[in-house]
């Protein structure tokens, strides 16, 4: 996903924009990627942000938010 590849060359704004650019940003694939790159740049709010947003729509996360939910809480245990 093109969000992903830009999130590892460090183009946060550029995965956004993509982002921004899908007419269902509610799909789950979408959704997860742009919540791994909010957490791959330190961004740990933004990044349970759309995983609150989808669990209080009625979804349940996926296998790609509940790793990358368990590696950003393993980061704040580390900093703590």
């Amino acid at each position: 996903m093109l969000i992903c590849v830009y999130a590892k060359c460090n183009s946060l704004k550029e995965a956004e924009g993509v982002f921004r650019s899908f007419q269902n940003r509610d799909d789950v694939s979408v959704c997860s990627a742009m919540m791994c790159a909010y957490a791959q740049h330190g961004y740990d709010d933004l990044a349970f942000e759309f995983l609150n947003k989808q669990q209080t729509g009625g979804e349940a996360p996926n296998q790609f938010k509940l790793v990358c939910s368990l590696n950003i809480c393993g980061k704040q245990a580390k900093m703590h």
